[in-house]
């Protein structure tokens, strides 16, 4: 691990996190997190159309809960970031 710099520092913990596809049935906390994260989120009915289609649409877990999610639109030799949170 590199050395820190003057006005950086670094902390290294061990969390265990499981990553999985997101469904509709995750929207209730997908939700929520975005609430958290900006102060202008995206309403329900953003997500409720994402979900319809072919997305790359992720999150990470911990302990059971949402800690973090991607949206990407894939493509031949790129991912585009539609929207990103983390806890």
């Amino acid at each position: 691990m590199r050395e820190p710099t003057v006005n950086q520092s670094v902390s290294v913990t061990s969390v265990n996190f499981v990553i999985r596809d997101l469904t509709i049935d995750d929207l209730d906390a997908v939700i929520e997190l975005e609430g958290r994260s900006f102060p202008d989120p995206w309403p329900r009915e953003a997500f409720e159309t994402l979900f319809e289609y072919r997305l790359l649409f992720k999150g990470a877990f911990v302990g059971g809960q949402l800690a973090g999610y991607v949206i990407g639109l894939c493509f031949d030799d790129y991912l585009h970031l539609v929207n990103i949170a983390v806890a």
